[in-house]
């Protein structure tokens, strides 16, 4: 544990409690129990996060749960989520976010009430009650996830109709630095490319989280909540952006040898069609299927740098990079 930063957390709280806890003197709070929080699900946490069992002794004794993050963007998250909670969210009883309660500008630490829940990652393996068919649960808390991104979307939509995000609009360049595709691929991905470019709807832009990841949902209250954890980059924009970068965080999930390839297919299925229902939306499978290959040429170079000149950074290696790669060829073929 990062011990100099533990303290400094603990610090913080007494410091603040004032804040953390209006009515309460700094003597009538006792931390109980602080930890770091290492992994997220499946994945490692690269930025401190730290829980925090907290004691009261106001009129009641009582226990509070305090989330911590621990990073240099935090103040813009602040912003983001004070502006989500008490404009949108905080009479919501149905789809929720954790609440805001205090940034130490100082220390760059971000104290958010606790939300105790599982991540949609801890049901891949084996930490969900098995109560019920682990497959079925999984389905209907993707349909959750895919509920909560519509309404999260009815927040706000800007008047202008525009074609196509601007990232998508000079598409040739991505194209022709991909890794490992012929010229003859390259050639045929472009003139697939020029010709769906021009038959996506048109939409308005509205709020994005841009981390849409099965990593930073969370199930509270007995699964009937979901939550989502992660606003550092929210933004306005392209609705399809958070959609799509939620079915291939799926697919990534296929990489792990304990998840299968056709609970992932029946997930991605569950959640797509769940959204254009709820967003009243047709259906259109070869409509998906051109986004997808649309984001995911914008999306290679920035996650995985893909590209000739540009000096590697873990594609050498990385099965779900050239699996993509592969199956956009594919895709230009159809």
């Amino acid at each position: 544990m990062n011990i100099g930063m533990r303290q400094r957390v603990v610090e913080s709280i007494r410091a603040n409690c004032e804040s953390l806890f209006p009515g309460l003197a700094r003597d009538c709070v006792e931390i109980e129990q602080i930890r770091q929080q290492r992994t997220i699900g499946l994945n490692i946490t690269y930025s401190p996060r730290f829980v925090c069992t907290v004691k009261t002794a106001g009129t009641e004794k009582e226990s509070r749960g305090l989330f911590v993050k621990c990073k240099r963007d935090v103040h813009k998250e602040y912003e983001n989520m004070q502006m989500l909670w008490t404009r949108h969210y905080s009479k919501s009883h149905k789809y929720v976010i954790p609440k805001p309660l205090f940034l130490d500008k100082t220390n760059s630490f971000l104290f958010l009430e606790r939300v105790n829940g599982c991540s949609l990652l801890d049901g891949f393996y084996g930490k969900w009650s098995s109560k019920t068919d682990k497959l079925k649960l999984l389905q209907s808390r993707v349909a959750g996830v895919a509920h909560w991104l519509v309404d999260f979307q009815n927040i706000y939509h800007s008047q202008d109709k525009r074609c196509i995000p601007d990232e998508m609009v000079d598409f040739e360049p991505n194209v022709n630095g991909l890794r490992g595709l012929n010229s003859a691929d390259k050639r045929r991905m472009i003139g697939k490319m020029r010709m769906v470019i021009h038959s996506f709807p048109e939409y308005s832009e509205t709020f994005v989280t841009s981390q849409f990841l099965p990593r930073n949902i969370l199930f509270v209250e007995d699964d009937s909540k979901v939550c989502v954890v992660d606003f550092p980059k929210l933004t306005k924009g392209w609705p399809m952006y958070d959609f799509l970068t939620f079915i291939l965080g799926i697919e990534k999930l296929e990489l792990y040898p304990f998840i299968s390839r056709e609970n992932c297919e029946n997930l991605k299925e569950i959640f797509v069609t769940e959204y254009f229902a709820k967003a009243k939306i047709v259906y259109d499978p070869e409509l998906i299927e051109n986004l997808w290959a649309a984001y995911v040429i914008a999306d290679l170079r920035r996650r995985y740098q893909v590209y000739k000149g540009i000096r590697l950074k873990g594609f050498g290696n990385n099965v779900f990079a050239h699996k993509t790669v592969r199956r956009l060829a594919d895709w230009s073929k159809k």
